[in-house]
C-alpha cells in the first residue's frame, strides 16, 4: 500500500506465524498503511510472488524460506528484509516522523528497559508455547507450568520496578504521557517490547482455555496458584476496571490476577489493544495449535 515513504507489502500469515503479527502490530501502532498477502509456504506454486522475492535475497541460500518477509518499494529501488526483529527495528528507524508513533524512545534506560522486559520473557515464557505443544504427558506439563511461574514471578518484579521508575522519571517520553502512570512497560505508553510480545501471549492464553488443545493444563495452573500464594502470600490485583469480560474462563489471566497483580494489568491492558485484537485470528490459531499438538499418551 503506497505511503509517502513507499509501498510497504507484509508477506505472511497473522494465523500461523506470530512473528508476522509482531510485524502488523508495529505496523497499525505506527499508523504505517500497508499490505499484507499471505504466504503458504507448503504451496510453492500458489507462492511463486513470494519465493521469487526470497530468491531475490538469498540467491544462493539452500535454507528453506521463512515468513515475515517485508518488501519496501521506493521510487529507484525496493528494500527486502527477513526476520522480525530487524523488521521492527528498520520499520522504527525509517519511520520515526510525519505523524509516525515511536515505539522505542530515546531515552538509554527507557530502551534498555523495553529490551530487557523482551529478553526476560524470550528467555523464560516465550519457550514455553512450544514446550506445551509438544508436552503429551503430565509430568511435562507440570514442568512447564513450573516453568511459567518462574519467568512470571521475575516478569512482575521488573514490572513494579518500573513503575517505581517511571513515576519519578525525567524522560520526555514518560513524562509527557500522564506522568509514566500506566499499565505498559513505560507507563502509558505501548512500546516496541508489547508489540513483539503480545502474538506469543494470546497463544499462551488460549492453549488452557480451549479442551481440545491440553484440557489438563487449566486445573494444573490452578493447583500451582493455590501453592504459590500459600507460599508467598501474593497480594490479588483489585482493580477490575478494566477486566477481561471472559476472565472467568481464562486460568492464565486468573493465575496473573491472583499472584502477579503487576502483571495482570499489564496483561488486561496488551490483550485489550487494538491493534491486537484486529492482528489476532482466533479460529486459525486455534486450528494451527491442534494440529501442531503432540498427541496426548497420559490419561485424560
Amino acid at each position: 500500500m503506497a505511503t509517502e515513504q513507499g509501498n510497504i507489502i507484509l508477506w505472511g500469515n497473522n494465523a500461523t506465524c506470530p512473528f508476522v503479527q509482531r510485524v502488523s502490530i508495529c505496523l497499525k501502532e505506527k499508523k504505517i498503511p500497508f499490505e499484507i498477502k499471505g504466504v503458504n509456504l507448503s504451496d510453492k506454486e500458489g507462492s511463486i510472488e513470494f519465493l521469487s522475492l526470497y530468491e531475490t535475497l538469498f540467491p544462493k541460500s539452500k535454507k528453506s524460506p521463512v515468513t515475515p518477509l517485508l518488501q519496501h518499494i521506493l521510487p529507484t529501488t525496493q528494500v527486502l528484509l527477513t526476520e522480525s526483529d530487524i523488521i521492527l527495528n528498520y520499520i522504527e528507524d525509517n519511520f520515526n516522523q510525519d505523524g509516525c508513533k515511536n515505539l522505542m524512545p530515546v531515552n538509554a534506560i527507557d530502551r534498555a528497559a523495553i529490551r530487557m522486559f523482551i529478553h526476560l520473557f524470550s528467555t523464560d515464557i516465550l519457550p514455553c508455547v512450544r514446550k506445551i505443544i509438544l508436552g503429551n504427558d503430565e509430568e511435562s506439563l507440570i514442568a512447564v507450568v513450573d516453568q511459567i511461574f518462574n519467568g512470571y514471578d521475575t516478569l512482575n518484579d521488573f514490572l513494579v520496578t518500573q513503575k517505581e521508575r517511571c513515576s519519578t522519571s525525567t524522560s520526555t517520553y514518560i513524562s509527557s504521557n500522564a506522568s509514566g502512570i500506566g499499565p505498559f512497560v513505560l507507563g502509558s505508553e505501548f512500546t516496541l517490547a508489547e508489540s513483539v510480545i503480545a502474538p506469543h501471549i494470546q497463544r499462551l492464553r488460549l492453549m488452557p482455555m480451549i479442551s481440545t488443545i491440553r484440557p489438563q493444563l487449566a486445573s494444573l495452573l490452578m493447583q500451582h496458584t493455590n501453592a504459590y500464594n500459600i507460599e508467598s502470600k501474593a497480594t490479588p490485583a483489585t482493580d477490575d476496571s478494566d477486566s477481561d469480560e471472559d476472565e472467568e474462563h481464562d486460568p492464565l489471566l486468573t493465575v496473573c490476577k491472583l499472584c502477579f497483580p503487576a502483571l495482570y494489568q499489564w496483561h488486561v491492558a496488551v490483550l485489550k489493544r487494538p491493534s491486537v485484537v484486529n492482528t489476532f485470528k482466533h479460529n486459525e490459531v486455534k486450528t494451527a495449535i491442534e494440529k501442531a499438538l503432540v498427541p496426548w499418551k497420559g490419561k485424560n
